[in-house]
């Protein structure tokens, strides 16, 4: 059994969190907790997966597994009677979580308000589940008079002191909510109901928080997982609003609503303060974020509930500090699926091999290499069923199918965007439904580079919807992914009036080595689109192989002006060094890309051909033999790795090494 790093550990997800937000406030001192914690650990970008939906996303971090894995399709889910859909529940996911692990090697969890975690599982501590928050409403008082739905909270005797600490959004008076809207008087109520949507956002905050400090300063814990969705969804409500205003936005309403952002990270970091205060200094914190959050020229659109998905930036946040943790470091290629990995670590447990993520083992005191195991699960776990303590509870609890609470969950996930509200008779809400589980596990199975495992999936989405195109579209992609060039174009043929469907004709095209024909497609697409992310990356790609390297750099430069963490444009701006033998630019762009995903074999290429034309051979033996583990295929590495090494050297390559100081392994690109 590998050292154990850490005694207790709190990690705390703070949905939404962005570094491009939460840098300038650090910068002018508004976030002093979270300031502290970076100063006395580690910090880095970390990349989500695809697709981008909480429910998915939060399991994902809390099991170490993509979707294909844990069984978390979507937001919500058939009721198993057949009357109808329900919020998605913790009886669907089909592995065990990292409470459920700790529980079996004897360690305390405290489990607060985690996405998908109702009903509450009988674990060796203490679980407030998803479904406690969805109680919040005007009108719930001070809890009394409140019943908390069976199976809500476990252990069942905690339900009557939470219900004391629920908070009712009416009764947050103006000191509470002028931080967020200093000119809230002007708003007339009478007709706009913003005022009171912030209100019951922040009582759902102030409601995590409260049952949080409760129940970490109550009960003996060892791990505690804390959810906050309050920046995300403060954010689909009001980052419209938010300084630049947007086209579209009424100048008055920008006025009032545009420090509501602002305030709500203050208001998390005062949280946070509380939390760490309650923790104590022998705890190792680990604070990270789903995904990020558009808050600038990124932003698709004046309404942040239409196409949520959109507004969701590919990378979140990630903080480690505490017992174990080095000082100073940066997390390099780090992906919401290291987060299990990295804990069970910290506790000297070991890390499972059907885990998708790797411990960030660049941030841990230590050069010892995890414990590793076939699985967590045994045969009753892989079959869907947690344990028999949890099954039984599942069974025995009413509360899944409680009415009250999943209607008022439903609403709450409506008025984000995220799900509509049941229309049309049942079996029409349980085929929809339906669908979009099979629709959102195609695009994990995408995202995870097993195209060929999506590609039935995606083929009988689009025989069964022939009136959507973008099941054809996705079909496409899968079979580029997997070079299968001519079916690609055979289905790209029936999609030519399809937004993006030039660009994805175009990828196939350069990637056939037919450039001529690729670029008149990419600038018919500029011509349209001037500014174009994928557009402007793909042109200056296809000006890279023709050598063409003024006109690269110039695409580059305004690409990079849109978006200055992109790792394709990382990468290609490190070839284009690479040509114009600046080789330590190329270096810093390849490690520029490579830290924001680490699975991109080519960057790990240019990265070692840039730092073997420096001299420092033995990096970029280590560089090629990354590209080489995570893209055994990948000839021009093969070839340079063969000229670089000594005569008769058999070189071991790995996807989970890399170059120093890369050590991840996460998304493809």
């Amino acid at each position: 059994m590998s050292q154990r790093l850490a005694q207790k550990v709190l990690l705390i997800g703070w949905d939404a969190a962005d570094w491009r937000m939460i840098d300038p406030l650090l910068e002018v001192g508004a976030l002093p907790n979270l300031a502290s914690l970076i100063n006395r650990g580690c910090r880095g970008n970390v990349a989500t997966i695809r697709p981008i939906l909480s429910p998915m996303l939060w399991t994902s971090i809390a099991t170490g597994k993509r979707a294909d894995k844990h069984g978390i399709h979507g937001f919500a889910e058939p009721k198993p009677d057949a009357t109808g859909v329900r919020p998605v529940t913790s009886t669907s996911r089909t592995c065990k979580a990292l409470w459920n692990i700790c529980s079996q090697q004897g360690l305390k969890s405290c489990i607060i308000n985690w996405f998908a975690s109702h009903p509450a599982e009988p674990i060796d501590g203490v679980v407030v589940s998803d479904a406690y928050t969805a109680l919040v409403k005007p009108g719930v008082g001070d809890g009394g008079g409140v019943e908390i739905p069976e199976g809500t909270v476990h252990p069942a005797e905690l339900a009557a002191p939470l219900a004391r600490l629920l908070v009712d959004p009416a009764a947050l008076d103006a000191s509470a909510l002028l931080p967020f809207v200093p000119r809230a008087a002007e708003i007339d109520q009478r007709d706009d109901d913003r005022l009171i949507r912030l209100a019951t956002l922040l009582a759902r905050a102030a409601t995590v928080q409260a049952a949080a400090c409760f129940t970490l300063q109550e009960k003996p814990w060892d791990l505690a997982c804390l959810y906050f969705g309050a920046i995300d969804e403060f954010g689909h409500h009001f980052m419209p609003y938010h300084p630049p205003l947007l086209p579209g936005v009424d100048v008055r309403d920008g006025e009032i609503f545009g420090p509501v952002m602002e305030g709500c990270y203050r208001f998390h970091d005062m949280m946070l303060g509380q939390l760490l205060a309650i923790a104590g200094d022998d705890t190792t914190v680990m604070l990270v974020s789903d995904h990020g959050f558009y808050h600038d020229a990124g932003r698709p659109g004046p309404r942040g509930y239409d196409a949520p998905e959109q507004w969701h930036r590919p990378f979140g946040v990630g903080v480690l500090a505490g017992p174990g943790v080095k000082q100073g470091e940066q997390i390099y290629g780090g992906t919401i699926l290291d987060v299990t990995p990295t804990i069970l670590r910290l506790f000297g447990l070991p890390v499972s091999m059907d885990m998708d993520g790797r411990p960030w083992g660049e941030a841990l005191d230590s050069d010892e290499l995890p414990d590793m195991r076939l699985t967590w699960d045994d045969p009753v776990m892989a079959s869907g069923v947690r344990d028999t303590e949890s099954a039984e509870s599942a069974e025995s609890t009413g509360a899944v199918d409680d009415p009250v609470v999943a209607a008022q969950a439903m609403r709450h996930l409506a008025d984000l965007g995220y799900v509509d509200l049941p229309q049309g008779g049942v079996q029409e809400q349980i085929d929809r439904t339906i669908e979009l589980q099979r629709y959102n596990l195609a695009r994990a199975l995408s995202d995870s580079r097993r195209a060929s495992h999506a590609i039935d999936l995606w083929k009988q989405l689009s025989l069964d919807h022939p009136d959507k195109p973008g099941y054809r579209f996705e079909l496409a992609r899968c079979f580029a992914q997997l070079k299968r060039y001519d079916e690609a174009l055979e289905q790209i043929q029936q999609l030519d009036a399809m937004p993006g469907i030039r660009l994805l004709h175009a990828k196939v095209l350069m990637d056939m080595g037919q450039l001529d024909h690729a670029h008149e497609l990419v600038q018919l697409q500029l011509e349209e689109t001037p500014d174009s992310l994928v557009a402007l990356t793909r042109a200056a790609q296809i000006h890279l192989q023709r050598d063409e390297l003024h006109d690269a750099r110039r695409l580059l430069d305004r690409a990079a002006e849109q978006d200055g963490q992109n790792p394709l444009i990382a990468d290609a701006l490190s070839e284009l060094a690479l040509k114009d033998k600046r080789y330590p630019d190329a270096i810093g762009h390849a490690l520029d890309a490579v830290e924001l995903a680490h699975f991109f074999p080519k960057a790990h290429y240019h990265l070692g051909c840039a730092l073997a034309a420096t001299g420092d051979t033995d990096h970029a033996i280590l560089a090629l033999q990354t590209c080489l583990g995570l893209a055994p295929s990948f000839r021009p590495a093969r070839q340079k790795l063969a000229h670089l090494l000594p005569a008769g050297h058999k070189h071991i390559s790995s996807s989970r090494g890399a170059t120093k100081p890369v050590k991840s392994s996460g998304p493809s690109v």
